[in-house]
């Protein structure tokens, strides 16, 4: 009993006057760590403001809030023929080909897990007047009207690669003009399956790169008129088309969670079977409706995904 009663008063007078140096032990180390997350919001606010790119990179197992989407874009394009941007078959019939530019207005909305639907509409024009005979020129007058669903999926830290699917509507209308004969119109209206894939690597604060193919296949009739045979309807043509693109955007989010963001890039269009050449080429007033035409260029935009 008499030793329980030592220890008793031992482990008291221990605790007694060990109490003032551990609390003055633990008051440092809390101090120490209110320096350090002090120091740390300091260093986060004086950090650049994140990306959504960044964002997307750091985040990427965290799922994202659904909401619209619209860009517009800027297409600066040159107008091609697989017979060559001429009017005739004589030497200096060439046109004075040159870029125009043509608006492209993307509409919808995607979900938190990465589907949505969209509707894109782009109308182009070109006219261009003969070197040599400034009365002659090539005329074509076009627009899309594209509605699909997409899904964008997460491949790795920062990868990401979309697939679409959808209808298209297209309008085409080409006039080949010279003074030496009537004007040579090639003209179709028609639906089509859409299939379009998108990948993006973001690279950081540095922005990202895009890459994109969209394949459309068209069928309906398509018209040829010129002056050998007059008016031709080519009933149930089959028309189709191949986009490629690449390119960079760079993007910031907003204080409401929003992404704005820009993009610059290279684009190549081809469309096969939408023109005519001459039967034989001698005579370019005879033609055959057997013909691709072709647009190049580049694409600014600035969009908005909420």
């Amino acid at each position: 009993m008499k030793k329980l009663r030592t220890l008793a008063l031992s482990a008291l007078a221990f605790l007694g006057l060990s109490a003032p140096a551990m609390a003055e032990e633990f008051g440092t180390a809390d101090l120490v760590l209110a320096e350090a997350d002090k120091a740390k919001a300091e260093v986060k606010k004086d950090a650049p403001p994140m990306t959504a790119l960044t964002e997307d990179c750091d985040k990427c197992d965290k799922p994202k809030c659904g909401g619209c989407i619209a860009e517009i874009e800027a297409t600066i394009f040159k107008y091609h023929r697989i017979g060559g941007m001429q009017t005739g078959v004589a030497a200096g019939d060439e046109v004075d080909n040159a870029f125009d530019a043509g608006p492209r207005i993307t509409l919808g909305y995607v979900g938190p897990g990465g589907s949505g639907v969209r509707a894109r509409w782009w109308e182009f024009t070109s006219s261009h007047n003969g070197v040599a005979d400034p009365a002659a020129f090539i005329d074509v007058d076009t627009y899309t009207f594209d509605v699909e669903a997409f899904h964008t999926a997460k491949l790795g830290e920062c990868w990401s690669l979309e697939v679409s699917g959808g209808l298209r509507y297209n309008g085409f209308r080409e006039t080949l003009f010279t003074n030496a004969d009537d004007p040579v119109v090639n003209s179709f209206y028609g639906f089509g399956g859409l299939f379009g894939i998108e990948s993006r690597r973001a690279l950081g604060n540095w922005g990202a790169l895009y890459g994109r193919a969209r394949l459309a296949v068209l069928m309906d009739d398509k018209s040829l008129t010129d002056e050998a045979d007059g008016l031709v309807i080519y009933k149930d043509a089959v028309l189709g088309m191949i986009e490629l693109a690449f390119g960079y955007e760079f993007s910031r989010t907003t204080k409401r969670g929003g992404v704005v963001f820009g993009r610059v890039g290279a684009e190549w269009q081809n469309w096969y079977n939408y023109s005519s050449n001459p039967e034989v080429s001698t005579d370019f007033s005879d033609q055959e409706g057997s013909s691709d035409v072709g647009f190049a260029g580049i694409t600014l935009s600035i969009g908005l995904r909420r």
